[in-house]
């Protein structure tokens, strides 16, 4: 009993986690930098590595509510794009409306996330 319990010590402290969710090592990846113009409301970010989607979300924090969500392979979304046509419609000149946009993998897991970067029309 006693070799069994040394042995499965020195396994544990010998060999390193296969376990990545479990990593003590800190993720460094930066964040997704956006650019928005406006008034067409074009978006453009950074292309992440191994993207499988982006997912975009607009919302209202005066009022706490979601105003649009996209889904998209592109880093960008142009200006005659239906999604910014969508937005040109139901957002409010000259509110402060907040965009976030996520990179996920094909398993669907976040890769990198942006800074909530202010929105207006």
């Amino acid at each position: 009993m006693l070799v069994v319990a040394l042995g499965v010590g020195l396994r544990v402290y010998l060999v390193p986690s296969t376990d990545a969710l479990r990593s003590g090592v800190e993720a460094t990846t930066p964040e997704i930098k956006v650019r928005v113009r406006t008034p067409e409301m074009s978006l453009s970010w950074d292309a992440v590595p191994d993207t499988y989607r982006y997912r975009l979300v607009v919302w209202d924090p005066e009022e706490a509510i979601v105003v649009a969500e996209h889904e998209t392979v592109t880093p960008y979304v142009e200006a005659d794009d239906p999604f910014a046509l969508l937005l040109r419609e139901v957002l409010h000149p000259g509110r402060v409306y907040t965009l976030r946009i996520d990179a996920s993998d094909a398993r669907n897991r976040l890769i990198r996330q942006s800074d909530a970067v202010d929105l207006t029309l």
